[in-house]
């Protein structure tokens, strides 16, 4: 399968930034319409700082735009879940068996700052701003609303609340502590588990287990007219987005059209596959191929939560997450959370049934905006260097970003050498600007690129001369931006 795409220029021209909501616009990205790709050929466009919002793919310009964003994923094998993850799973788990009261909210939208959290703590790179009526509408890149961050979850200590079951007030479990135990005949008590597990996967799965009223199903992305109706709640009640432009067109585009070619297991190599998991030891007990897909979440047979998913060769990636919040309790659930750690579990297993399969993307990290600071807690989790495309520890990449808003994130590991140049963060380097003239490249290899012209894929090199000249502008900053070794297996719409 061809990866065949279509290079948007950068004209210069800002759009909204939806972390630092500045004015005038700041922000700046580089684009790429995809028609089709590989799972192959996208997992490297990712490891090039690349993300998808639909079949539009977009990389910040890190020296230009207002909020500089790396890549972040994290190793799921060696996942170490905190204190907070532990919390919210152990939160469901009462939620499912019935230990612990679901408050209801009539209204369906009351809600608090803090609660406003919980929506999506995985990757939300974009959002439904799109143009209807535009055969190339894509999605502009918007703010990653992460709803409930770890640190909320963290330090969320013995604070007293009340919750209403029934007309009946009680008190919430959280101030057990520090207040006498209150007695709730109509709930039967579990006995406090002892041994708690502390692996992910275990940790899901005990949470889930015996939950007649709960089921998680992993299906292909396809418009289904209940995921379309989770997503309307979820973008007028926490986005505050209007009924009438949320269109079933701009949904499909948004969530459910992918460039990414579909790959049935049985069509991975025997070499990649390793074996499927047992039932009883399974969150997912056959790995679903390669491609996207819908995580569904179901409590008492109505749909509350989704995920998107991109299922790689060598990753999970998170690029949506959204829930019903007009269903009483389910804003106490931390679906937001509870989703990303299950996605983390998923990936783990995956890593026992597919060779080299074994991050979880959480989509960009973004040092300077608050809302975002919730993914360094997944740990270990590792940022890409924007100029050298290698991976570095969160933690020594927060110090260097405290200092310098955009940095050669591989200054780390050449400082651990005794090697180290000045991380670098002027304009001159990163701003697309700079990437015509600094960087040449061999004029045979780019001759060779293949571009798609009036119905024919031909070579660069026998294109008109005039034409040749005019596409290879746009072809030189675009074969920086992705690397030869990627370039050569596109086919470029001109």
């Amino acid at each position: 399968m061809n990866t065949i795409v279509a290079v948007i220029a950068d004209d210069g021209e800002a759009s909204s930034c939806g972390y630092c909501k500045s004015e005038p616009h700041s922000s700046h990205s580089n684009g790429l319409w995809m028609y089709h790709s590989s799972a192959e050929k996208y997992q490297s466009l990712i490891d090039r700082g690349w993300r998808r919002s639909g079949q539009y793919a977009y990389k910040p310009q890190m020296g230009v735009t207002c909020c500089p964003a790396y890549t972040i994923r994290l190793d799921a094998h060696a996942f170490a879940p905190s204190h907070g993850n532990k919390k919210a799973v152990k939160k469901l788990r009462r939620l499912l068996h019935g230990a612990l009261p679901v408050a209801s909210d009539s209204s369906g939208v009351k809600d608090d700052s803090a609660l406003a959290m919980d929506a999506a703590p995985q990757s939300m790179d974009t959002s439904g701003s799109i143009e209807e009526g535009s055969e190339t509408a894509f999605v502009k890149p918007r703010a990653e609303f992460a709803t409930r961050d770890f640190t909320y979850l963290q330090s969320e200590q013995t604070a007293s609340a009340s919750t209403y079951v029934k007309g009946i007030e009680v008190q919430d479990s959280t101030s057990a502590k520090t207040a006498k135990k209150v007695k709730q005949p109509w709930v039967k008590q579990p006995k406090q588990q002892k041994n708690a597990p502390s692996d992910i996967v275990d940790m899901i799965l005990s949470a889930e287990k015996d939950a007649k009223n709960w089921r998680v199903e992993l299906v292909p992305a396809v418009f289904e007219q209940e995921t379309f109706d989770v997503y309307i709640k979820y973008q007028m009640l926490i986005h505050k987005d209007k009924r009438e432009k949320l269109q079933v067109s701009s949904f499909q585009r948004f969530l459910v059209d992918s460039p990414i070619t579909f790959v049935h297991p049985n069509q991975i190599s025997s070499e990649k596959r390793c074996f499927d998991m047992p039932n009883n030891q399974a969150i997912i007990q056959q790995f679903p191929g390669f491609g996207t897909f819908h995580q569904k979440y179901y409590l008492n047979d109505e749909l509350i939560a989704v995920s998107v998913l991109d299922i790689l060769p060598h990753c999970v990636s998170a690029v949506y997450f959204m829930y019903d919040p007009s269903i009483p309790g389910v804003r106490s659930m931390s679906m937001g959370v509870y989703s990303a750690l299950r996605e983390c579990a998923m990936t783990k297993q995956f890593a026992q049934m597919i060779k080299g399969l074994q991050y979880y993307y959480m989509g960009y990290y973004i040092h300077n905006c608050p809302k975002m600071r919730y993914k360094a807690q997944f740990k270990p989790s590792e940022l890409l260097c924007p100029k050298m495309y290698t991976w570095h520890p969160v933690e020594a990449c927060s110090l260097l970003l405290d200092v310098h808003k955009v940095a050669r994130l591989s200054y780390i590991s050449q400082q651990q050498n005794g090697s180290a140049t000045p991380p670098l963060s002027d304009n001159s380097v990163y701003g697309a600007p700079a990437i015509a003239s600094k960087f040449a490249f061999d004029k045979q290899a780019l001759g060779r690129l293949k571009v798609f012209q009036e119905g024919n894929v031909t070579l660069l090199k026998l294109l008109p001369k005039d034409i040749a000249v005019t596409v290879l502008k746009d072809l030189v900053a675009f074969v920086e931006l992705v690397g030869m070794d990627i370039a050569r297996g596109i086919i470029y719409v001109i």
